[in-house]
């Protein structure tokens, strides 16, 4: 699927698609994610 994102618009969108969709999510497991979201909202200010 990553191959087909790459040339969708906005690129930044889909970047971030990708990243949460490459990041393992079983339900009831999702605090992996939940920190990703959390230092990229940081980092974000």
């Amino acid at each position: 699927m990553n191959e087909h994102l790459e040339h969708l618009a906005p690129s930044l969108l889909w970047r971030h698609f990708r990243t949460l969709c490459n990041t393992p999510r079983p339900s009831g497991h999702e605090a992996r994610l939940v920190s990703l979201l959390e230092r990229w909202a940081e980092r974000q200010g």
